[in-house]
């Protein structure tokens, strides 16, 4: 952060204030500065301090507003209610996610075991087994039936040790 001494209408003193980088400067010669990084080594002249970001407040439990004199920060603590109405949002959100997730995976699910049970019946139609369908030694061999089949026994087995 840099700042510069400038006239305090109030009290008639030189006091620093806060200027960016980026602030258009004239330096007493006619120099013109859109960057005064830039012009760092002539920053003495006309009183130009680099100084630290000063600390900024906890966003969940305080706010910070930023001023131009010194200190250039206030921090102010927010009240109980507005903190516990942000923790209670972000936990619906994460809730509301959590059953969105849920959701999706169910309707997957539920299509993949549509598809298996409509490919089974085609298979049936056609006079193929469902043990030909998961044999890798038979003519009817589908994989992606297999596959499907498989992830569907895991599910079972987790589901039998709930």
């Amino acid at each position: 952060m840099l700042t510069l001494p400038t006239l305090d209408d109030a009290t008639g003193q030189m006091v620093p204030m806060r200027i960016g980088q980026y602030t258009r400067y004239v330096f007493p010669d006619g120099t013109v500065s859109n960057d005064l990084m830039k012009f760092r080594e002539r920053w003495p002249e006309v009183g130009i301090n680099e100084i630290p970001d000063p600390a900024r407040g906890n966003d969940r439990t305080q706010t910070t507003e930023e001023i131009n004199p010194p200190p250039y920060v206030v921090i102010r603590d927010k009240p109980p209610a507005e903190i516990e109405a942000a923790r209670v949002a972000a936990l619906d959100a994460q809730i509301l996610g959590l059953e969105r997730q849920a959701l999706e995976q169910g309707l997957v699910r539920t299509l993949i075991d549509d598809l298996m049970t409509r490919s089974l019946a085609i298979a049936a139609q056609a006079g193929v087994s469902e043990a030909q369908l998961l044999d890798p030694e038979s003519p009817h061999y589908s994989r992606a039936y297999a596959k499907v089949h498989a992830n569907a026994a895991e599910r079972a087995a987790l589901r039998a040790q709930r």
